[in-house]
């Protein structure tokens, strides 16, 4: 089957599992991301210290995944029931506004936006 480049620019919504029995559930904008930015941010994965010991830093990877590929949310409130705009720089997500979220959904956002980026032509597979 011959490569295809379908999705350059496109966006999807995605609930995340904890969210969909909810009247009004929070929701994200993902968009793929390059091949590029994925390999540059797969290179931090793992670290070797000076004594050989080697660390895999899944945390601050799921972190940088979602501020590169997250472009907008809905229904994220604050204690008073008012919406939380997400806040962007330089096309990135601020770490103010990813700070808002639980670690449990930028780890499962990672993880669909990684998805999405490796098999572009089944996105929609993976965001059901």
């Amino acid at each position: 089957m011959a490569i295809q480049v379908s999705n350059k620019g496109k966006t999807y919504k995605y609930i995340p599992l904890s969210e969909r029995e909810d009247e009004k559930p929070f929701s994200v904008t993902i968009r793929p991301l390059s091949s590029r930015e994925l390999a540059i941010l797969e290179d931090k994965l793992l670290k070797i210290s000076k004594d050989e010991t080697i660390s895999f830093n899944s945390g601050s990877f799921n972190w940088e995944i979602c501020r590169h590929g997250i472009v907008n949310w809905e229904n994220l409130t604050d204690e008073k029931g008012k919406q939380v705009a997400i806040k962007l720089q330089d096309g990135l997500v601020t770490d103010e506004s990813l700070n808002l979220l639980p670690l449990y959904i930028i780890t499962e956002v990672a993880g669909v936006i990684t998805a999405i980026s490796k098999d572009p032509e089944n996105a929609e597979l993976f965001i059901k």
